[in-house]
């Protein structure tokens, strides 16, 4: 099944930041401005695992290329939800949008069964949202899968080493953060 549109718009991230009470915990800011400081200066160039498709597993399509191209070249802005944690940040740097686009495996694999997805990424142009993600990365799984205009996914990819490191880093120092207010 081909698809015609080369650019995702979904609405479910806006209605979500809408209704969703976002808790900001000062300490966890600090130590997720450093971490994004630190990380931002990483290298493009690495190793790509192939993905593990099983036989028998149905592979989507891949995200047309001049959508990832777009995303990269126009992105300014991320926004992260995370599902079961305390969690939303935002970057605002076409720098930080470059540099997930670049965790994301531009092979197709197939929609990543009995994973849960740990947050919801939306990749924002001058206030226009691009494309909306569900970033799985949590318990095995490791994926970026993409929505259309109606929510459903429509496109997975593999998530790189590099992005898995990131974003585990990411979960790390949070827990981290809670574990010295706990301290204190």
């Amino acid at each position: 099944m081909k698809k015609e549109s080369t650019s995702i718009r979904p609405t479910g991230i806006r209605y979500f930041l809408k209704t969703v009470n976002r808790i900001h915990l000062s300490s966890l800011l600090i130590c997720a401005c450093t971490l994004f400081i630190a990380c931002g200066q990483g290298t493009n160039g690495e190793n790509v695992e192939s993905p593990d498709i099983e036989e028998g597993d149905e592979v989507t399509e891949a995200l047309p290329q001049e959508t990832l191209r777009l995303i990269a070249e126009t992105g300014d802005y991320i926004d992260y939800i995370f599902h079961d944690f305390p969690i939303s940040f935002s970057q605002g740097e076409p720098s930080a949008v470059r540099q997930v686009v670049g965790f994301i495996d531009p092979e197709p694999t197939s929609m990543p069964e009995g994973c849960q997805p740990t947050a919801i990424v939306a990749f924002i142009s001058q206030g226009e949202v691009l494309a909306e993600a569900d970033l799985y990365f949590m318990d095995g799984c490791s994926h970026f899968v993409f929505f259309d205009d109606n929510r459903n996914p429509t496109y997975a990819h593999p998530l790189r080493q590099q992005g898995k490191q990131y974003y585990e880093s990411v979960l790390n120092q949070y827990f981290d953060a809670v574990q010295q207010q706990q301290q204190q």
